[in-house]
C-alpha cells in the first residue's frame, strides 16, 4: 500500500481546448448557400433561375448534403438536355429553349393524350393508402401498355415523372424552379421586411391571415420529410413482342432517369409474374443500373406471399392478392390530369 501513499494527487483545471469537438453538421441555411454557390460555379447550371423551394426538394433526399444535392441536379438538367421532349410539368417554359431542354406550352397539349392513355393503362397508378413504413406504392400493368397507342418516353415516362412530382407536392415540396418575374422569394417563403405576421399595419384582414398563413408554412418547410416510394411491376399478358419494342424504345433512359433524376427516397422496385424473356432483359439491364439501385429490385414471380412479406398486404389490391379493392386507373388518371389542367392554368395566369 506503500505505493499508493507515496503517489503525488493533484487536481488539473480543465479548459475548454481539452473537450474533444464533434463535427455538427450543416444547418438547413447553410447547406442552401452551399448548394447555390455550386451552382452558381457551374457553367452548365449558372443561368437556371433556381427558387429555394425546387432546392430544398434536392437537399431534403440528400440529407442537407450540398454537394449530393448538386449531383442530382446536375444530372437532372443533363437529362433534360439530352432528351428536350422529356419534361416533368413544373419544368415547362413559357417558351421553348432547345438548348435547355424547355418545352413550350403547345407541346404538352400534343403529348396529354399519350399521358392520359398512360395513366388510363396503370402505366402508373398510385395506391390511395401508404405501406406499414410509410411509402407511396406505385403500380405498373405492363401487360396492358399498347406502344402504338403511348410511347415510352412520350407517354409512360412522363406520366410517371408527373406522378411522381404529385407525391412529393403532397408531402410538402415543390418541384416548380422558375421565380416568377417582380416577385422576390421572401414573398412565397417569409414575410417582407418591416411586416409583422405577413402584413402592415394598414392591411385587409384577409390579407393579415393570408400572411400568417405564409408565416406557418415557412416555418413549417424545416420539418417536410421526402416521400419514399416502392414500385410493384406486375407483368401479367406482358408478350415478348412488346418485350422488343420496350428495349428499343429507351427503357435505359427511362432508368436513368428515375434512379437520379427525381427527389424520392425509392425503397424498392417488385417484380411479380414475369416472363422469362423479362429476366433475361432485367439481366441486360442490371448493367447499367447503379450497385444500390439493383439492390433495391426483387423478382418474385408467382410468389405473392414473398411480395406481401415485404410490402404489406392490407393496402395491396385484390389484383396483388391483397386486401384493398380492385385497383380503378382511371381514379388516379383524373387526379392527375386534373392538377395537370389547373397548373397549366396558373403558369399561363402568371402565378407561378
Amino acid at each position: 500500500m506503500v505505493e499508493f501513499l507515496e503517489y503525488q494527487w493533484s487536481v488539473k483545471q480543465i479548459t475548454p481546448a481539452d473537450i474533444p469537438r464533434k463535427e455538427q453538421p450543416p444547418n438547413d441555411d447553410q447547406a442552401l448557400k452551399e448548394l447555390q454557390e455550386l451552382i452558381a460555379s457551374d457553367p452548365n447550371l449558372c443561368e437556371e433561375n433556381f427558387n429555394n423551394d425546387y432546392l430544398l426538394c434536392f437537399l431534403r433526399v440528400r440529407a442537407f448534403n450540398a454537394e449530393s444535392a448538386f449531383r442530382m441536379i446536375s444530372c437532372r438538367h443533363f437529362f433534360k438536355k439530352k432528351h428536350p421532349c422529356i419534361f416533368v410539368r413544373s419544368d415547362i417554359s413559357d417558351t421553348p429553349n432547345t438548348s435547355q431542354g424547355g418545352v413550350c406550352l403547345h407541346n404538352v397539349n400534343k403529348q396529354e393524350g399519350w399521358i392520359r392513355t398512360a395513366l388510363e393503362e396503370g402505366l402508373p397508378g398510385v395506391l390511395p393508402e401508404k405501406d406499414p413504413r410509410g411509402c407511396h406504392t406505385l403500380l405498373f400493368f405492363p401487360g396492358q401498355w399498347d406502344p402504338n397507342a403511348c410511347p415510352l418516353m412520350e407517354g409512360v415516362l412522363l406520366a410517371t415523372l408527373m406522378s411522381l412530382e404529385a407525391i412529393i407536392e403532397e408531402s410538402g415540396g415543390k418541384l416548380s424552379h422558375r421565380k416568377v418575374i417582380g416577385r422576390s422569394e421572401n414573398a412565397d417563403n417569409s414575410l417582407p421586411p418591416g411586416e409583422t405576421n405577413g402584413a402592415t399595419s394598414g392591411s385587409h384582414p384577409k390579407d393579415v391571415k393570408k400572411g400568417e398563413a405564409r408565416n406557418k408554412m415557412h416555418q413549417q418547410k424545416k420539418g417536410i420529410i421526402p416521400p419514399k416510394v416502392v414500385a410493384i411491376v406486375d407483368w401479367s399478358g406482358f408478350t415478348m413482342s412488346r418485350c422488343g419494342t420496350a428495349m428499343s424504345s429507351g427503357i435505359r433512359s427511362f432508368i436513368e432517369c428515375l434512379q437520379s433524376c427525381v427527389p424520392v427516397h425509392c425503397e424498392g422496385i417488385h417484380f411479380v409474374s414475369q416472363p422469362w424473356y423479362v429476366d433475361g432483359a432485367l439481366k441486360l439491364l442490371r448493367a447499367f443500373l447503379t450497385e444500390k439501385t439493383r439492390d433495391k429490385i426483387h423478382v418474385h414471380g408467382n410468389n405473392l406471399s414473398q411480395l406481401h412479406s415485404m410490402v404489406g398486404q392490407r393496402h395491396l389490391p385484390a389484383e396483388l392478392g391483397g386486401d384493398a379493392p380492385p385497383f380503378h386507373t382511371l381514379t388516379w388518371a383524373d387526379r392527375i390530369m386534373k392538377a395537370n389542367k389547373k397548373t397549366e392554368k396558373a403558369e399561363l395566369d402568371g402565378e407561378i
